[in-house]
């Protein structure tokens, strides 16, 4: 029974679940036919976003506080896609988004997209053109998204949230199509219109993908404030190149480059006082270059499909045609293809926002090469001068009104150094600099330095002082009319090229050529970095420079004589410069002229010429020095090294190359001197120069036909002894019976006067007036000074005597008529034949046997001296002791025997030539020999190591004796 009853409850519990299951399957039938029948009623946009009013919330309040509502509804004339974010996008009431909220730019009029088709069949992307930019949608791992900057090079990865949207719920029917309208609906995560990149943040985008466009981004930020001119950009197509293609474009002329694309005219004008013109003129090269890539018009699939095309520039000297490849996905302009697709650019300004315009767009493409069109720039050397940041040389050029010199189209060089260029910024600046001294920066004449000194015709090579060969060529520079101080005459430029092919202007070491192989080449022009700034030559003194230590007695001269300042002429200055080595080889004759001022004075002046004679000299001319004087150069003779000037006044010998350019005109070294013929020093001037001359002449007075000689003019040459080795020399004696024959043996003969001048380093014979006897002369190197003269002396047994000549002066009219004055006299005793030496030399037991008896004598000559000066210092104490005896009226009385009263001995028979019996000097008129301290003449000398004499003088018996000493009347040197 049980059984039974449970049976029966399972039976109606089974049927009981069917009838359930029945009536709700008859609900849900009930249901699909209400929702068809909602489908075939009157619907729009606005209906089928209510009835999915869970995900639409927000934006039909949107839509309801616009005002919207009866807008959508009543699109009825033309078929429209909407895109429509769902409540997700929208987490909050946003005012201001509604305030900014454009429904137009929400909807894609006179299109329906079929995107689950697309999707479904795998289309990778879609281009649509859509108001004021194309619209793209792409298929990317497995979703649709959509952009409106276009794919970056192909890479679809790049994801900006808040500039990329996505379509959502494809595979859904939750949005359907309204009945009342032709529209399709889309769900999104983004409102539309998506923010848009400005120019820079477009440029940047790029760079992160390795596209380099620094030379458009930096210009660009330029003009990121003028909106005015950004306008240029809206509605219009900006290509954009690489960097690499730019500088092909610009054959890689940095300088241009940095002009255009590196100057910031703001920043130019604002830190630097140039006038507005140089301003403008920069911002019009710019707007020019950035006018080339801007296409009128928007250029993209479905905005125009192809034809002649021009830039804000207008026509360029070669046509531009536009297509479209790949399918709508590139375009190409000429033979440059895109390498991406249309981006979107945002050019809104202030005064957009102000006037309500909304936002303002331009499309942009990135090409790997393009060609724009820059022949509207004209580069002149000011454009270059900016180019380089010469900014200081540039803004004293236009100060001193000379910014013609800049944009002439003559032919010129200029030579501008340019603060760390090549990172050799060494601080210089030109402020400050004259008118003058910024000329002199230019020549007029293009100047190629390498293929000019290739030239031997124009470059001079010349010696340095480090041994090594220089080469040095003259050009003009522009400083001709302006230049008052050389007379309108050009200022000359050297430059100077040493053997490691560094380049040089004007003296070595300074205002070095750094680009002498590589000059800017601008127009007719070049243009040459220097190590600092290029100043005018300065005065002689500051020109000669390093020459100085060379020069310094030249230089003392102009200086005392006031020859440094000369006065301002019409022709400039040339001024022949004796080296100190010169005024060294005229020894005893510039001693003369230091003597005699005026003298002096002339000759230097014939030496300074009024006009410019370089060492390039080619013709001859007629020139005046400082005395009026004509100098007329009558012919010129040129070897490899030196330059000659035949003139009728005197010749000149100067070194090419060597010109040393200065204020008023140039400077020669020279080697050797001449005299003009007005100058005449004759041996009777050189004897009164110095005092043993004048002494030695009080013994030629004694001897008539022998003074005569002096002023004959003929070939004879006197040999002077100083007047201290005179007077220790007894030959020198009048009343000598070889007085005469020393007198002669002191002259030399005119058949030797040229080899004595002339003397070298071999011993040549020298003949003097005393029936031909011979000496010998010969020059002697000493280490590290120039070769000293000797006279050397020999007799018959071949034993040799030195003789130092100390000073040497030939006369004007005969340049082989000379005195040579010497530390010692020329020995008559030591040249005749001395009989003891002979037995000497012959007889080897005899001289021992004299050594013997010398040797006793000089035992017995020794006890004999210690007994005599026993006695000598008894006597010198007594002398002592009544020296000074007291006298009645309290004076003291000096003894009549002193120490050194009498220590000089006389032979009375025999009168000095220089002293007489009273020890009064006799012709004093000389004033040349002073009386000599008591016991001068008998004191001996001490021969000890380190006496200079005895390197020169080895058999000498004296000491060395010094030359007497007088001042100059106009230099204070002794002499």
């Amino acid at each position: 029974m049980q059984i039974d009853m449970l049976f029966i409850i399972l039976i109606f519990y089974v049927y009981s679940i069917q009838g359930i299951e029945e009536a709700k399957n008859n609900v849900l039938v009930s249901k699909h036919k209400e929702k068809d029948l909602l489908r075939t009623r009157y619907t729009t946009v606005v209906d089928v976003l209510a009835d999915n009013i869970d995900k639409f919330n927000n934006i039909l309040n949107f839509f309801r506080e616009a005002d919207l509502i009866n807008f959508l509804n009543e699109i009825n004339s033309t078929e429209f896609t909407l895109l429509i974010p769902n409540d997700n996008y929208f987490t909050e009431w946003d005012e201001s988004l509604l305030g900014s909220f454009d429904v137009n730019k929400s909807i894609i009029f006179d299109r329906l997209i079929d995107l689950k088709t697309n999707f479904s069949s795998s289309v990778d992307s879609l281009m649509i053109s859509w108001g004021y930019y194309p619209l793209v949608f792409e298929t990317f791992n497995g979703k649709v998204s959509y952009y409106q900057q276009g794919h970056m090079l192909d890479d679809f990865s790049y994801d900006i949230d808040d500039k990329r949207g996505e379509v959502i719920n494809l595979g859904s029917d939750l949005i359907n199509r309204p009945t009342e309208q032709d529209c399709q609906i889309y769900e999104t995560t983004h409102l539309l219109p998506l923010e848009k990149l400005k120019i820079n943040d477009f440029l940047y985008a790029y760079s992160k993908k390795d596209v380099t466009t620094n030379y458009l981004s930096n210009l660009l930020q330029f003009y990121e404030t003028d909106f005015q001119y950004l306008r240029s950009f809206i509605n219009n197509t900006f290509i954009v190149t690489k960097d690499d293609n730019i500088e092909k474009l610009f054959d890689y002329d940095m300088i241009k480059l940095k002009y255009i694309f590196g100057t910031d005219p703001e920043v130019f004008a604002t830190e630097f006082d140039f006038d507005d013109t140089i301003k403008s003129e920069l911002i019009k090269d710019q707007k020019n270059f950035l006018n080339g890539t801007i296409i009128k018009g928007l250029l993209g699939p479905g905005l125009d499909a192809g034809g002649q095309i021009e830039t804000l520039n207008g026509h360029s000297p070669y046509s531009l045609q536009y297509k479209v490849e790949d399918g709508g996905y590139k375009i190409s302009i000429n033979d440059f293809i895109s390498e991406s697709s249309p981006n979107i650019v945002s050019f809104r300004d202030l005064e957009d926002l102000e006037n309500h315009h909304g936002e303002r767009y331009g499309l942009s493409y990135i090409f790997n090469s393009f060609e724009v069109d820059i022949s509207h720039i004209n580069f002149t050397m000011q454009k270059y001068l900016i180019g380089l940041n010469a900014y200081d040389f540039l803004q004293e050029m236009h100060f001193r009104d000379l910014s013609y010199l800049l944009a002439t189209k003559n032919n010129s060089t200029l030579f501008i150094y340019v603060d760390e260029y090549l990172n050799t910024a060494n601080g210089f600046s030109y402020e400050g600099f004259s008118k003058k001294n910024l000329i002199y920066h230019f020549t007029e004449q293009i100047i190629d330095i390498e293929n000019d000194f290739r030239n031997t015709e124009k470059a001079q090579t010349f010696h340095t002082d480090s041994f090594s060969n220089t080469k040095s060529i003259l050009y003009n520079s522009m400083l001709c009319n302006f230049n008052k101080i050389m007379g309108k005459h050009c200022q000359k430029l050297k430059i100077m090229k040493t053997e490691n092919d560094q380049y040089f202007i004007n003296t070595l070491y300074s205002y070095q050529i750094l680009n002498a192989r590589d000059p800017i080449s601008v127009g007719n022009s070049y243009i040459y970095i220097i190590s600092e700034p290029l100043e005018l030559p300065g005065s002689i003194i500051q020109s000669v420079g390093k020459e100085l230590i060379h020069s310094s007695q030249s230089l003392l001269f102009l200086q005392n004589l006031n020859l440094l300042n000369l006065p301002l002429n019409t022709n400039g200055y040339t001024i022949f410069l004796p080296s100190d080595n010169a005024w060294q080889a005229m020894d005893l004759n510039i001693e003369y002229l230091k003597k005699n001022i005026s003298v002096l004075n002339k000759f230097l002046k014939s030496y300074i010429l009024e006009g410019l004679i370089y060492s390039d000299i080619k013709t001859t001319g007629k020139y005046y020095n400082l005395e009026g004087e004509p100098f007329i150069v009558s012919r010129i003779r040129e070897d490899d090294n030196s330059v000659e000037l035949i003139s009728n006044k005197q010749d000149v010998l100067v070194h090419k190359g060597h010109d040393i350019l200065f204020e008023q005109g140039v400077i020669h070294p020279i080697d050797s001197l001449s005299y003009p013929p007005d100058i005449q020093i004759t041996l009777l001037d050189l004897m009164q120069t110095t005092g043993s001359g004048l002494d030695f002449m009080i013994f030629l007075g004694e001897i008539s036909e022998l003074k005569e000689l002096v002023t004959s003019n003929q070939n004879y040459s006197f040999i002077v002894p100083t007047s201290s080795a005179m007077l220790k020399d007894d030959q020198f004696n009048v009343n000598s019976t070889d007085f005469i024959d020393l007198m002669k043996l002191h002259i030399i003969d005119s058949n030797s006067t040229a080899l004595m001048k002339n003397c070298t380093g071999v011993e040549t014979q020298i003949s003097t007036l005393l029936d031909n006897t011979v000496v010998y002369c010969k020059a002697i190197e000493i280490a590290n000074k120039p070769p000293a003269l000797f006279l050397i002396l020999k007799n018959k047994q071949g034993d040799e005597k030195k003789i130092r000549v100390l000073q040497q002066g030939c006369q004007t009219g005969n340049v082989d008529s000379c005195i040579y004055i010497v530390d010692d006299p020329v020995s008559l005793k030591w040249i005749k034949s001395n009989t003891l030496l002979e037995l000497h030399m012959n007889l080897s037991w005899q001289s021992f046997v004299m050594g013997l008896v010398v040797g006793i004598f000089a035992l017995l000559g020794g006890q004999t001296f210690k007994v005599l000066l026993k006695n000598y210092r008894k006597e010198l104490s007594a002398l002592e002791a009544d020296e000074y005896e007291p006298v009645g009226n309290g004076t003291i009385r000096s003894s009549s025997h002193t120490i050194n009263g009498s220590s000089i001995n006389c032979n009375p028979s025999q009168h000095s030539l220089l002293y007489d019996e009273n020890n009064q000097l006799v012709g004093a008129k000389y004033g040349s020999i002073a009386q000599p301290p008591g016991g001068s003449i008998q004191q001996q000398p001490g021969l000890s190591a380190g006496n200079f004499e005895a390197g020169y003088s080895e058999n000498s018996q004296s000491r060395p004796i010094s030359v007497q000493k007088q001042k100059s009347q106009l230099f204070a040197t002794e002499f």
